[in-house]
């Protein structure tokens, strides 16, 4: 696993949480998908996990819609 890269999408994960508690959720949800894209470069699939869990409370909060071929294409 590549130790900078870890780094980097933990960093967006506390910077995507920082923007979710000041209803930023739009900068939110953008910071969290980074950090996705990163963990599933590295093959860190419980961090993915977790990240995906983390943007749906996001969207729901911030009353966002999205279909559910959105679901399956953010999970494959």
């Amino acid at each position: 696993m590549d130790n900078i890269a870890k780094m980097q999408a933990d960093d967006l994960i506390h910077q995507g949480l920082e923007f979710y508690q000041n209803h930023q959720f739009s900068q939110a949800l953008q910071t969290l998908q980074q950090a996705l894209d990163l963990y599933r470069v590295i093959g860190d699939r419980e961090w993915e996990s977790n990240t995906l869990s983390t943007l749906d409370i996001i969207y729901y909060h911030s009353c966002k819609t999205t279909s559910w071929l959105d679901w399956i294409s953010l999970a494959s």
